[in-house]
C-alpha cells in the first residue's frame, strides 16, 4: 500500500508549475531592486547582463526551496482548500501588521529628525513607487527566510528531534528573530524597537507561511509594506 508521504506525478507537475511561477515572481522582485531608487530620481532600466544574473540567482533560490520543501513538507499541517478566507485573513493580518510598523515610526519619528525626514521624501511620490518596494520585499524576503530559512530550519531540527511542531517552532523563533536583526537601522533605542517589531512581523509571516503556505505569507507582506510605506510616510507629513 502507498504511504501517506507518496508524491504522485500529479503533485510534481503541480510543484514545478508552482515553482515556476514562483520564480518569474522572484525574478520580477529581483529586478525591481534594480530598477527602483529614492524619490525623485528616475528608475534605471536593468542592463541584460543583470537581467541574466537576476534569472539565475531567482532560478538558484527557487530551486533550493523546491528541494528543502520537498523533504519539509511532512512536516506541516495538512492544507485545506479554503482559498478565499486565508487570502482575506492574510490580508487583514498585513494590515494590522502594516498599522503597528506604521505607529512605531511614528512614534520614533518625534524623537529622531533623520527618521521623520527619511519619510517625508516620500510623501510627494505617486502611488505605484511604494507598490513596487511592498512587493519586492514581501516576493523576496519571504522566499529567503520563510520558503527556504525556515524550510531548511526545519528540517535540520527534524533530523535530531523527530519531532515536526517543535522542528518548525524552533525554524518560526530563530528565522524570524534574523529577520528582525536584519532590520537593525543603527545601535540605538530607536534601533532595538525596530528590531523587535520586525521580530514580531516575521513571527506572524512565518506563522502564515507554516499553517497556510507560502503565497499567504507573501500577500501579509505586501499589503503590510504597503499600507506602511504608502500611508505612513504621508502620514508623518502631516506632523
Amino acid at each position: 500500500m502507498a504511504g501517506s508521504n507518496e508524491v504522485t506525478i500529479d503533485d510534481r507537475t503541480h510543484a514545478i508549475l508552482v515553482s515556476g511561477v514562483l520564480w518569474m515572481l522572484v525574478v520580477l522582485a529581483s529586478l525591481n531592486e534594480i530598477a527602483t531608487t529614492d524619490p525623485g530620481v528616475p528608475l534605471i532600466a536593468p542592463r541584460p547582463g543583470e537581467i541574466v544574473v537576476a534569472m539565475l540567482i531567482s532560478l538558484a533560490a527557487v530551486g533550493m526551496g523546491f528541494v528543502v520543501n520537498a523533504r519539509a513538507r511532512q512536516l506541516r499541517p495538512a492544507h485545506v482548500s479554503a482559498h478565499s478566507r486565508r487570502a482575506l485573513y492574510a490580508g487583514l493580518a498585513g494590515v494590522a501588521v502594516g498599522l503597528v510598523v506604521l505607529v512605531q515610526t511614528l512614534i520614533l519619528a518625534t524623537f529622531d529628525e533623520g527618521l521623520q525626514h527619511r519619510y517625508t521624501r516620500f510623501i510627494a511620490e505617486p502611488w505605484w513607487p511604494p507598490l513596487l518596494r511592498a512587493f519586492s520585499a514581501g516576493v523576496i524576503e519571504e522566499v529567503i527566510f520563510r520558503y527556504i530559512g525556515m524550510a531548511a530550519v526545519a528540517v535540520i531540527v527534524f533530523r535530531r528531534l523527530g519531532n515536526a511542531d517543535r522542528a518548525y517552532r524552533s525554524a518560526l523563533v530563530s528565522t524570524a528573530v534574523i529577520f528582525g536583526v536584519l532590520h537593525l537601522p543603527d545601535l540605538s533605542l530607536a534601533g532595538v524597537v525596530v528590531v523587535l517589531v520586525n521580530t514580531a512581523a516575521g513571527l506572524l509571516f512565518g506563522w502564515i507561511y507554516w499553517h497556510w503556505g507560502l503565497r499567504y505569507a507573501i500577500l501579509c507582506h505586501f499589503i503590510g509594506g504597503l499600507v506602511n510605506q504608502s500611508l505612513g510616510p504621508r502620514l508623518i507629513g502631516l506632523i
